[in-house]
Parts: C-alpha cells; sequence; structure tokens
C-alpha cells in the first residue's frame, strides 16, 4: 500500500519535533485527529512508528518513529526539498 499524504504529513512532523504527545500531533502535522489517528495506526503496523503510554502521571500518549521510520521521513523530506 502506497504512502498517503497524511502518513507523510505525521512522519515529517515527527522528524522535525520528535517524540511528542498524540494530542498535539494534529496542529504539528496540519491534519485534523481522525487523519493523524488512522495515520500512526498505519505506520505503526509498518513499523515506522511507536505509540506508547508513559508510565508516569500523565500519562501521555506518545508518538516516536522508529530508526526505519526516521530513515523514511529524511527521504521524504529531501524529496520536498527538490520539488
Amino acid at each position: 500500500m502506497p504512502l498517503r499524504k497524511s502518513e507523510s504529513k505525521v512522519l515529517l512532523a515527527l522528524l522535525r519535533e520528535g517524540e511528542m504527545p498524540i494530542m498535539t500531533l494534529p496542529k504539528s502535522a496540519d491534519l485534523g485527529g481522525g487523519a493523524v489517528y488512522n495515520s500512526i495506526r498505519w505506520l505503526s503496523e509498518r513499523g515506522l512508528a511507536v505509540d506508547q503510554r508513559e508510565k508516569e502521571p500523565p500519562r501521555r500518549r506518545m508518538i516516536r518513529l522508529t530508526d526505519k521510520g526516521k530513515k523514511l521521513a529524511s527521504m521524504l523530506e529531501q524529496i520536498e526539498r527538490q520539488l
């Protein structure tokens, strides 16, 4: 399945910001909440992102890229610079 624009935006936002709470990702990626949640699920299923809850309060749901995700996001960033 090809990478959709919403997944690309999430990858690039996570590359720029690093690990972040899922609640701040829609603003960073300039997407709606539903698109972000679907993108996180898609990226997680493919080993590109990790979705974890913090162990200590406030126990936020944190999202970060895996090494594989960082590599893909870096390639996307380079492509965008060329356009």
